[in-house]
């Protein structure tokens, strides 16, 4: 089952699927795939438009971000007893980030090697997420009742 806590269904079985097989490319078209107004995300060039306009959109940018460290918690809710320890240990420190200042959010995205792809877009990242507003962590009791529900 996918989570609600999954920003989009590709992207969480692209996770699965690298947690527990191997993601390959392949070179052929499989499905009809079209491009339209309503679309959440869309393919979409990166270029000095593309990078201005996110730069005049931060708040969104972090948002992005944080989906994705929500979506990185609920892979450990769901498989955490059956992933490897480094595959646990990684996919807990990105969750973790929000919770981080600075500092220790630095030490994390070295540690880990979490980047994008490219220069400018690794840049982007980690100045977005040291740009974050640090969240309190939950207090334990809370995170063991919220994992009964």
């Amino acid at each position: 089952p996918i989570p609600k806590a999954a920003a989009m269904h590709d992207w969480w079985l692209a996770l699965v699927a690298c947690l527990f097989g191997q993601v390959v490319a392949v070179d052929q078209a499989t499905i009809l795939y079209r491009q339209h107004g309503d679309n959440s995300v869309g393919a979409s060039r990166w270029g000095w438009r593309r990078i201005l306009g996110l730069a005049r959109a931060p708040h969104a940018v972090r948002a992005g971000l944080v989906l994705g460290m929500h979506q990185a918690e609920a892979l450990m809710d769901s498989f955490h007893e059956r992933m490897l320890p480094e595959q646990a240990a990684t996919v807990a420190a990105y969750a973790a980030l929000p919770f981080l200042g600075p500092c220790h959010r630095i030490k994390t995205l070295m540690n880990f090697r979490f980047r994008k792809h490219g220069f400018v877009r690794t840049a982007g990242f980690v100045l977005n997420v040291l740009m974050l507003k640090k969240r309190r962590m939950p207090p334990l009791a809370t995170v063991a009742l919220n994992k009964d529900r």
